[in-house]
């Protein structure tokens, strides 16, 4: 169990794991000891609502969220949810590997990669990089208290908080403290996108320039949805969701817990279409 945290309530774990034709089938879970469910009343004509906590079995414990993944020579399909993702499986199996067996030392890293599309690597090999885009909102979400007394449901509102915020302001300087946005509660969210590309005035390139391009775009598949956005020399866009190998899979329920048992043959069939269709290697 991988501790989330000092205080060791919360924590990682590899609830089960098992083998299908020589794959390693297994399931992640997020296990928090001090959540407490909570519930509404359900009832649409009310004009408060009762919220309780929902207590938990003795001997049972609260899983948060859960992930599941095939292991098939070195490639790992995933199926994430919003409460655990690819990123939570990647730092677990690093503890894993590196702080309980020992088999990796702890200056190595360790890091699960997004394959790319093969029509997509081919075509950036082949027309290469002439710029690349990369998208992130300029201000943090958050939550705060509805100022209408009548109603409890909270605001999403945004901050001047989070990556590109940093960014701007070391390249703004004393610009941008001028504008005090520090305790700023705004009503909508920005986008700021990077662009990487040759000066204008470059006539020329040199290979290597050209190589770290290619390179760098391909990098970027682990960039969720589209955030990332590549112009080639051809004048052909190519978009995030192209850079990796991504699935649709109809997921069976029963008594509101998916039926793990297809949802494992699903990942397992699908990565072994694309091996026979030459999509991975293995």
């Amino acid at each position: 169990m991988q501790a989330d945290g000092p205080s060791a309530s919360s924590f990682r774990l590899i609830s089960y794991k098992g083998a299908k034709n020589k794959a390693l089938i297994a399931r992640l879970n997020f296990v928090d000891d001090e959540a407490v469910p909570a519930v509404l009343d359900k009832n649409p004509k009310a004009q408060t609502l009762t919220l309780e906590a929902m207590s938990v079995p003795t001997g049972k414990q609260l899983a948060v969220g859960s992930l599941y993944f095939v292991v098939v020579d070195n490639h790992v399909a995933i199926v994430q949810g919003l409460g655990l993702r690819a990123a939570a499986l990647e730092d677990h199996l690093a503890w894993f590997l590196r702080d309980c067996c020992s088999l990796i030392p702890k200056t190595v890293g360790f890091a699960l990669i997004d394959e790319p599309q093969k029509a997509t690597k081919e075509k950036i090999r082949k027309s290469h990089v002439k710029s690349i885009q990369i998208g992130k909102p300029l201000l943090e979400e958050t939550q705060i208290a509805n100022p209408d007394p009548q109603k409890t449901n909270s605001l999403t509102k945004f901050i001047p908080s989070g990556p590109m915020i940093s960014m701007i302001k070391d390249i703004a300087g004393s610009a941008f403290k001028d504008l005090q946005l520090e305790n700023s509660i705004l009503d909508g969210n920005l986008e700021v996108w990077i662009e990487i590309r040759y000066p204008k005035r470059t006539r020329s390139q040199e290979l290597d320039a050209i190589k770290l391009l290619d390179n760098l775009a391909l990098s970027l598949r682990d960039l969720e949805g589209d955030e990332a956005r590549l112009t080639l020399t051809d004048g052909s866009i190519v978009r995030g969701h192209e850079l990796k190998l991504s699935s649709v899979l109809n997921v069976q329920m029963s008594g509101k817990l998916v039926v793990e048992s297809l949802l494992f043959d699903q990942m397992h069939d699908w990565l072994a279409e694309l091996a026979k269709n030459g999509a991975i290697t293995g």
